[in-house]
């Protein structure tokens, strides 16, 4: 696994990217799109469909068959539907469009809300498992340079064997807590993707 960045994450750019990736915000502002849609559809039945037509015609013979001679005429009408009886059922549906948009907006805010929280929990514990990690590595190589300090001794007689063993697993035991400390950041770090809604192409 590659060693883990130095720098610590941006909290506000990360929030900012995960109200714009999150699938579950983008799901809730597709259905008041659709609420409001079906809101305004409800409403426009509160009003009359008029339609126009219009024609022209040029015909032999025309509206009088007995002098035989080419005629145009223009005739046209207008016809006006309104369907007053179903007012109050439309204006149900209306209320009924109203109530599922305020309630998405709802869900909406508890939702930013959570991203939030989980974005901010995500950061915190990834920006820790990056200190962890750096101490991690500082803990190894004081423990590297004590195990060739003790074998520089064991080997000028010095040290003991038993000196040199315990110095060996002291490093060895500061290996495996690095190693350790970097799959905890790279979990910290899955998590974050998933916070932010970024988990197929990664945080910067």
């Amino acid at each position: 696994l590659d060693e883990p960045v130095a720098e610590l994450v941006n909290l506000e750019q990360l929030e900012q990217r995960a109200v714009e990736n999150r699938p579950e915000l983008e799901s809730i502002r597709i259905a008041q799109d659709g609420a409001l849609i079906q809101q305004k559809l409800a409403r426009s039945t509160f009003f009359p469909t008029i339609f126009g037509q219009a024609n022209f015609h040029y015909a032999k013979p025309g509206l009088d068959p007995v002098a035989n001679e080419w005629m145009d005429y223009i005739s046209a009408g207008v016809n006006l539907q309104w369907n007053l009886w179903r007012w109050r059922g439309d204006e149900t549906k209306v209320e009924e469009f109203e109530v599922v948009y305020n309630r998405l907006e709802l869900e909406e805010r508890e939702q930013l809300r959570t991203i939030d929280y989980e974005v901010e929990q995500s950061v915190e514990e990834l920006n820790h498992s990056i200190r962890e990690w750096q101490l991690a590595m500082e803990l190894r190589d004081q423990q590297s340079e004590r195990f060739r300090i003790v074998s520089v001794q064991h080997q000028n007689g010095v040290a003991s064997t038993n000196d040199l063993i315990t110095a060996e697993a002291d490093l060895t035991q500061a290996e495996l807590q690095k190693e350790q400390a970097l799959v905890r950041y790279y979990l910290n770090l899955a998590n974050l993707r998933k916070a932010t809604g970024t988990i197929a192409e990664g945080v910067e």
